[in-house]
């Protein structure tokens, strides 16, 4: 990111893209859509995937690597009985 345009350019798509929305949501048998706020991974998509950074930060660094490098990784750390518990960014360097 040595070159201003390409930061600049990186810095207003994974701003942008990290702003918005990503919440599960519930089918119902009429076919309407309600948030599910009770599903295992509300948490984890809306306020904190991990101890070490914010949702905006996460989705950010995620957009940042594929925009730069082409892909982006998270491990799903998950709980002995098989719940997600966090998502970790792992760098693709």
């Amino acid at each position: 990111m040595f070159l201003p345009a390409v930061y600049r350019c990186v810095e207003v798509i994974s701003d942008s893209v990290a702003q918005l929305p990503l919440e599960p949501y519930l089918i119902d048998n009429n076919g309407y859509k309600t948030k599910h706020k009770t599903h295992p991974t509300y948490r984890l998509l809306n306020s904190e995937p991990n101890n070490k950074m914010s949702r905006f930060t996460f989705m950010k660094t995620l957009v940042q690597s594929v925009l730069l490098r082409g892909n982006a990784y998270a491990y799903i750390e998950r709980d002995r009985s098989g719940n997600v518990i966090a998502l970790q960014f792992i760098d693709s360097t």
